[in-house]
């Protein structure tokens, strides 16, 4: 999830005219350490190597009431990727 998704969400929520919830969790992509490594080496052209470590990863939260109340879809970490590898091309 990236910030602007996140000012997306909160905007969403600051004009809805009703809310049906007190609480959303964020809609979230779910991602292996295996596939956000190719990933990032595909998009941003640099070897990742993953090490043996902590299992888990820890709770996953579940956003689909957001997604189905508010029509919300995130861009997408491939997209982000490919956006922020774009704009430092321009930088530099």
């Amino acid at each position: 999830m990236h910030v602007s998704d996140v000012a997306r969400m909160l905007m969403m929520l600051a004009d809805a005219g009703e809310i049906r919830s007190s609480t959303y969790n964020t809609p979230a992509e779910i991602w292996t350490a295996r596939q956000l490594k190719e990933l990032i080496e595909e998009v941003r052209g640099f070897r990742v190597e993953l090490v043996e470590g902590a299992q888990g990863g820890g709770s996953m939260c579940d956003g689909s009431i957001f997604v189905r109340e508010f029509g919300f879809h995130s861009r997408g970490l491939r997209a982000q990727l490919g956006l922020r590898g774009s704009r430092l091309a321009r930088v530099v």
